[in-house]
């Protein structure tokens, strides 16, 4: 499964857009997961 999403990822998001994404991913390791940074810093 996780093959196959990155070959979606990889051929059908333009490298640019990719990168955005990319760039807001972190790791919550009390959660034990991936998560996004918003796009707006709250407040």
């Amino acid at each position: 499964e996780l093959k196959f999403k990155y070959l979606i990822i990889e051929n059908f998001i333009p490298p640019e857009e990719k990168n955005k994404i990319m760039n807001r991913l972190y790791y919550d390791s009390e959660e034990d997961q991936w998560k996004f940074q918003p796009l707006v810093p709250p407040g």
